[in-house]
């Protein structure tokens, strides 16, 4: 199953494609989605903004370099 399409384990989910950090449920989602910490997704969120993907390229990029 494609995990951005399951909205079921993403309590207060409003677009799947956006990452908002106004509900702690929803930044621990994302946090358990990427397998980072918290300070790690908000530093990829004011690097490329709050696009899921662009995350998660971002994230990507940074473990390749590592």
């Amino acid at each position: 199953m494609n995990r951005e399409n399951n909205h079921e384990s993403r309590p207060g989910a409003r677009d799947e494609r956006q990452i908002e950090f106004d509900d702690p449920a929803e930044i621990l989602y994302w946090v358990k989605y990427f397998d980072t910490t918290r300070d790690e997704l908000l530093a990829a969120v004011s690097a490329v903004g709050t696009s899921a993907s662009a995350v998660g390229m971002y994230l990507r990029g940074k473990r390749a370099s590592l």
